[in-house]
């Protein structure tokens, strides 16, 4: 149903609709001449995959002498985006990996599961192989969606909230864990023997609270912005899951420049991405440090997490995953560590 209700809105951007993007978008570079990309991203201007998208801009108007451009966007959803992308509405856009998998490519749905990268330089191999590698994601992108991936940019690593230290599977058996309803996520966990409990997002403070769940999980940036310090002690650093955001180009707009042209939009974005990569780091490690300084929170680090052990409790439910319905098995995945 929420499908059916956006297409009117994508339909109208392709028309004369198009002069009302103008209002929420921010020009990035000197915007005074040549050819401007459209770029959309969920997020508002001060979130740091908007600033990473305008050092992109920068970094290209840098590099083109001001003849490329890239105009921020902001325009609904990631399926909005995707749809616009593809139909040439807009330029491109920034988009978690699920959503892209999930649209186009269920069997690639690894490359954003828990307990299945284990770290950057995993999911960069993993990436080479199985999105930029002939036959690979990309070129399923470009054939099914008229855009392909350029570059990913690192969001950061999901971990584990509780009132007591998680760092082994058994701090976790018959927990009620709070869990974002993706079928990876709760079976996955549930192999490990947390007991998944559906609980809206705007509830969890609440339900953590009172105790309908005792846990939950996510980046440490969510767990400072609800306030879940407050009603939880420990944070620890399980990194079961890495976060990317992966930004996606109409492919006809790409064919469109010349080489040189392609070269520019892509070392622009190259290091926009290594800058918003330690940005993102950097951010993580202050959060880390004022929970435990400000709000006397317990941070368990992952040199103390027994993530080795979290994999394995995971693999059965992974194995089945891979052999029903991911394109590789899980054993040439883990190769690529």
């Amino acid at each position: 149903m929420a499908e059916q209700g956006r297409r009117p809105l994508l339909k109208a951007i392709g028309g004369t609709a198009a002069l009302g993007i103008s209002t929420l978008a921010g020009c990035i570079g000197d915007g005074t001449s040549g050819d401007t990309f459209q770029i959309a991203a969920t997020f508002g201007q001060d979130h740091p995959q908007v600033q990473l998208l305008e050092r992109w801009g920068e970094n290209l108007s840098n590099e083109t002498d001001g003849s490329l451009s890239l105009e921020y966007v902001s325009l609904g959803g990631e399926e909005d985006h995707i749809s616009a992308t593809s139909s040439g509405s807009i330029a491109g856009h920034g988009v978690a990996m699920t959503a892209l998998t999930q649209s186009y490519g269920t069997e690639y749905g690894f490359l954003e599961a828990p307990f299945v990268a284990e770290n950057w330089e995993h999911f960069q191999a993993l990436m080479d192989e199985y999105v930029y590698g002939d036959g690979g994601f990309n070129d399923q992108l470009i054939e099914d969606a008229n855009q392909r991936i350029l570059g990913s940019a690192f969001r950061g690593l999901r971990g584990t909230t509780a009132n007591k230290e998680v760092s082994a599977p058994s701090d976790i058996e018959g927990v009620k864990m709070r869990l974002p309803e993706f079928e990876t996520w709760v079976n996955s966990w549930e192999e490990i023997g947390a007991e998944a409990t559906p609980v809206p997002y705007d509830e969890l403070y609440q339900a953590l609270q009172t105790g309908v769940v005792a846990s939950s999980e996510g980046p440490i940036a969510q767990f400072v912005d609800s306030s879940l310090y407050e009603v939880q002690t420990h944070f620890s650093q399980t990194d079961h899951l890495l976060q990317t955001q992966n930004w996606v180009i109409n492919e006809d707009r790409w064919q469109g420049l010349d080489e040189s042209e392609q070269e520019a939009m892509q070392t622009a974005l190259d290091e926009a991405i290594e800058w918003g990569n330690e940005e993102t780091r950097s951010e993580a490690d202050d959060l880390l440090q004022m929970v435990q300084d400000d709000h006397d929170v317990t941070v368990v680090s992952s040199d103390d997490v027994d993530q080795d052990a979290f994999r394995s409790a995971a693999e059965p439910q992974l194995e089945e995953f891979f052999s029903d319905r991911w394109e590789p098995s899980l054993e040439d995945v883990q190769s690529l560590a």
